[in-house]
């Protein structure tokens, strides 16, 4: 269901706008669960119509039809009213702050209650004062989209020389992948608390070429949004491999009724790789894993590889749990 910006015929815009700061604290799940996130729509603008202030840095703010409750700076003025770009709803509803004078845009993340009333009309602002980060950012996702950067990660290098050892295959794409400069910030965390070297952040993309670093935010941005990676490259030799990973968060389905379990608990983690091997063809493997067990369903086009890896699934079965993984099934099906 897509929602309408309601109708700005016969209302003045305002003479002047303070500036808006993002906010820090961020809402609880079952708050944002509350809210009518599923109603918005992705990449749509909505205007957000600061209504009152509840306490020092709650305010009621009406937006998407909705009135909702808002953490931002106490110096933001009741009345106010900024223009946002709904962009999320994981791991909390967000919004980038928009501008009709394009200063760029700025992340805003709101702390959501029930809703309680019908939409209000909302007059329109005409200026925002922005940050230099967000300028930035905004200048990145315009530089990405001007090379025709995608969402899926091209590896630029082969990963492993050893593909008969599958542990050290399994090393080396773990390395691969925490290279790809994607990880940067956690990486950075990393080394301040002293688990990750000087020398291994040094190694990451962004302190070696300014040029990758647009194409680096926006795929990191996409993966925020999604909760998913893809990586396509050379896994050894000659042999591509495409790569997905998933995180499905089934907590958005229960509407916050359960407030008891962890997100853990009701999250899992589905990947799938894609392999075009010289003698079997086409094979895919999608795992799903959740709470530590795993479910692998292997698929093929050509018959008789279907057969072989049927015939070989036993085998397989065993290496994986003499490996230490908890299988709960292992299949094989004609994909």
């Amino acid at each position: 269901m897509q929602l309408k910006q309601p109708e700005m015929k016969g209302i003045n815009p305002v003479d002047r706008v303070a500036p808006v700061v993002s906010v820090v604290k961020m809402a609880s799940t079952q708050q944002d669960l509350n809210f009518r996130v599923n109603q918005l729509v992705k990449g749509q603008d909505y205007y957000a119509h600061v209504l009152s202030k509840l306490d020092q840095k709650t305010f009621q703010v009406e937006v998407g039809g909705a009135i909702v409750q808002m953490e931002m700076n106490p110096s933001l003025n009741v009345g106010q009213t900024v223009l946002m770009k709904y962009v999320q709803d994981s791991p909390h509803p967000t919004f980038l702050m928009s501008s009709s004078q394009q200063l760029g845009e700025e992340t805003v993340a709101l702390k959501y209650g029930l809703p309680i009333s019908e939409p209000l009309s909302i007059p329109i602002e005409t200026k925002a004062e922005l940050s230099q980060a967000a300028n930035i950012i905004e200048q990145y996702l315009s530089e990405a989209k001007n090379q025709g950067v995608g969402s899926e990660y091209e590896a630029s290098r082969v990963i492993t020389n050893t593909p008969g050892l599958p542990a050290v295959v399994a090393n080396d794409l773990k390395q691969a992948l925490s290279k790809t400069g994607l990880f940067y910030e956690s990486h950075l965390v990393d080394s301040i608390e002293g688990n990750r070297s000087l020398s291994e952040i040094r190694q990451e993309p962004q302190n070696q070429s300014e040029k990758t670093i647009p194409s680096i935010v926006s795929q990191q941005l996409n993966i925020i949004e999604t909760q998913s990676l893809s990586w396509h490259g050379e896994v050894w030799p000659g042999q591509m491999m495409q790569w997905g990973i998933h995180v499905v968060d089934d907590d958005k389905s229960n509407h916050g009724k359960s407030g008891s379990g962890s997100r853990d608990d009701n999250s899992f983690v589905s990947s799938e790789f894609t392999l075009h091997l010289p003698n079997l063809g086409k094979v895919s493997a999608k795992i799903i894993l959740m709470n530590g067990r795993m479910k692998i369903n292997i698929l093929a086009d050509e018959h008789q590889t279907i057969q072989t890896l049927k015939n070989k699934s036993p085998v397989l079965f065993k290496a994986i749990t003499q490996n230490g993984q908890n299988v709960d099934s292992l299949s094989v099906e004609e994909s």
